[in-house]
């Protein structure tokens, strides 16, 4: 078990709960939860390499049946089921989804207590996201092993299309490897 990949990855939108459920798994006796919460090494440190991934879970114990990590980013970036494919094909996936304007909303008060949201009003970032964006999800789908701060930070409305984003997992992994759950209900 020990050095092993997660058999498990948990994903979905950004201020959906997944802090609660990575916590909530993390109590059961038989699943080891990687630390930190979110490793983002499929989204930003895929170049730090396998190990470096595989060192998240290197304190699981023989008992640990399952292995989980959770990044919602995941969901949202275009060139991560490439590489999830690639390196844990058979994976389960769990996909918290929220209200999508409560979730945009949430992001957006996130990222102006971070400081990296510099306009005071959610409506005129709302008004700036496509500019903002520009062609970062063509780059990124493009050059799964890079990153953009933009496509992370300033997603409020776009991270909220969930069809879209699901379809292209769907293309790489068989539905029977998801559970869908509403952060409401959750």
């Amino acid at each position: 078990q020990r050095g092993k990949l997660p058999t498990f990855i948990i994903r979905g939108t950004q201020k959906g709960g997944t802090s609660s459920l990575h916590s909530y798994l993390a109590q059961h006796p038989h699943i080891f939860m990687s630390s930190p919460k979110e490793t983002h090494f499929f989204s930003l440190f895929y170049g730090y390499g396998l190990a470096w991934y595989k060192s998240h879970f290197k304190a699981a114990a023989k008992e640990h049946v399952h292995r989980g990590e959770s990044t919602p980013y995941y969901l949202y970036h275009p060139g991560v089921p490439t590489l999830m494919k690639k390196h844990v094909p058979n994976a389960k996936f769990n996909v918290l989804l929220r209200d999508p304007v409560e979730r945009a909303h949430s992001h957006f008060e996130m990222e102006r207590a971070r400081g990296t949201e510099p306009e005071p009003d959610f409506e005129t970032a709302l008004r700036l996201e496509k500019s903002r964006l520009l062609d970062a999800a063509t780059f990124l789908e493009n050059n799964p092993e890079s990153s953009n701060n933009a496509h992370q930070t300033f997603s409020y409305a776009a991270r909220g299309f969930y069809a879209e984003q699901i379809e292209r997992w769907l293309e790489y992994f068989p539905k029977q490897q998801f559970l869908f759950l509403k952060s409401e209900d959750f």
